[in-house]
C-alpha cells in the first residue's frame, strides 16, 4: 500500500480540529482550577458555618453569664440599700437614747441642791427628835 497522501482540505480540517482540542483543553483545565476553587469555596463556606456556630454558643453562655452577673450585682445593691437603711435606723435610735440618758449640769446642781435640802432637814429631823 502506498502512502495516503493528505487533500489540503482535510490537512486544513485537522488543523483546526487540533486547534479546537487543544482550545478545548485549555478551557478544561481553566474549568478544573475553577472546580477546586468551588470546592475550596464550599470547604470555607462550611468551615464558616462551623465556626458561626460555635461563636453563637459562646455568646449564648456569655450573654446568660451577664444576666446572672446583673442579677447577682441588682441583689447585692438591693441588700446594700437595705443595710444602709437599718445603719440610719440604729444612728437615729442611738443619738435619741443618747440625749435621753445624758443629764445635763443644770440636772446634776437640781439633784445635789434636793440632797443638800433633804440632808438639812434630817438634821433638823434628827435635831427635833432628840
Amino acid at each position: 500500500m502506498s502512502e495516503h497522501q493528505q487533500s489540503p482540505h482535510c490537512s486544513n480540517t485537522f488543523g483546526m480540529l487540533t486547534e479546537q482540542v487543544s482550545g478545548l483543553t485549555k478551557r478544561m483545565d481553566g474549568m478544573e482550577d475553577m472546580k477546586e476553587i468551588l470546592i475550596e469555596f464550599k470547604t470555607l463556606t462550611a468551615e464558616q458555618i462551623k465556626a458561626n456556630e460555635k461563636r453563637d454558643i459562646i455568646l449564648g453562655e456569655q450573654s446568660i453569664m451577664l444576666v446572672k452577673a446583673s442579677e447577682s450585682l441588682k441583689t447585692i445593691g438591693d441588700k446594700t440599700d437595705a443595710t444602709t437603711k437599718k445603719v440610719d435606723g440604729l444612728e437615729k435610735k442611738i443619738s435619741s437614747n443618747e440625749k435621753s440618758n445624758s443629764i445635763t449640769i443644770p440636772e446634776i446642781v437640781k439633784y445635789l441642791l434636793f440632797m443638800a435640802i433633804g440632808a438639812v432637814m434630817t438634821a433638823i429631823m434628827a435635831g427635833v427628835i432628840k
